[in-house]
């Protein structure tokens, strides 16, 4: 009976053990990862997982954040695109460059046409009064133009994109002589001087307002006066030498003769003239 007893007591210290070891495990397992293999660790990490607040996918929030990033990355070089170009256009007050480079200043030439040649800021337009230069995408332009007999100042003008405005100026010389206008063949053989004639159509007239008509010949575009107590006229004489007019004598007594003069710088005559209708009477005036 002993025996059994130290058995049983054996038996039982070596439970209590057994016990304690489990407690001990259970223990070391509260704040451990082993607590979450437990049913009872399982259940407590389930509901301090459900207290807990709700957090976002990290995946989900890094593609945001990284697709936020680039849209204001975009938006800052549109914004900083934009301030260069309004910076580079408020700046664009410089005049463009022009030059011309042929024909020298003061330089002859014995041609009317002639080539100007010059350089410019690219994709400027160069003009020269209403006639546009060809202009090259490097700047280089070139026109022709005619000189007038003796100096000629060209004046150009560039403009370029934004509008700025630059000038240039040469002068040169065409020795040539003028073109004469309306040239007349038989004027080059008629002389420098034509002598002087005059001549006088009826020397009578018995028209109410009585009249003759005078010609001659006397010095080319010089002038012919013709007078008298009771008219005259002037004429000019035309490029051949050539005069004729016709005068009038509204004043001239009836039947009375009187002498009309004729004169020109290179000659003088004298001719008679009469006028041979009646007097009006004084019925005939009231009537």
């Amino acid at each position: 009976a002993r025996d059994d007893a130290d058995a049983l007591a054996y038996v039982a210290e070596l439970y209590r053990d057994e016990e304690l070891l489990a407690d001990d495990s259970k223990g070391e397992g509260t704040g451990g990862e082993d607590e979450a293999a437990g049913p009872d660790g399982l259940a407590r990490n389930e509901a301090v997982d459900a207290d807990a607040p709700d957090e976002p996918s990290t995946d989900g929030e890094a593609a945001e954040d990284a697709e936020n990033h680039e849209a204001d990355k975009d938006e800052a070089d549109k914004d900083e695109a934009d301030k260069e170009g309004k910076h580079e256009a408020a700046e664009d007050s410089e005049a463009p460059e022009l030059v011309i480079l042929h024909p020298e200043p003061g330089s002859h030439h014995d041609e009317a046409k002639i080539v100007f040649e010059g350089e410019t800021e690219p994709g400027a337009v160069v003009k020269a009064g209403p006639y546009v230069a060809t202009v090259d995408a490097e700047g280089h332009w070139r026109i022709e133009l005619i000189l007038s007999p003796g100096a000629n100042r060209a004046v150009f003008t560039a403009v370029d994109a934004a509008g700025n405005v630059a000038d240039a100026t040469v002068t040169v010389h065409l020795d040539v002589p003028p073109p004469k206008e309306h040239e007349d063949d038989e004027q080059k053989s008629e002389p420098e001087s034509v002598a002087f004639s005059a001549d006088q159509q009826w020397g009578t007239c018995d028209d109410d307002v009585p009249y003759d008509v005078f010609w001659g010949t006397a010095t080319p575009n010089s002038i012919v006066h013709i007078a008298s107590p009771y008219g005259g006229a002037e004429v000019e004489v035309d490029k051949h030498g050539h005069w004729e007019k016709k005068v009038w004598f509204e004043t001239a007594p009836r039947g009375m003769p009187f002498v009309v003069v004729v004169e020109a710088v290179n000659g003088r005559t004298e001719f008679e003239f009469v006028a041979t209708a009646a007097e009006h009477h004084e019925g005939d005036k009231s009537g």
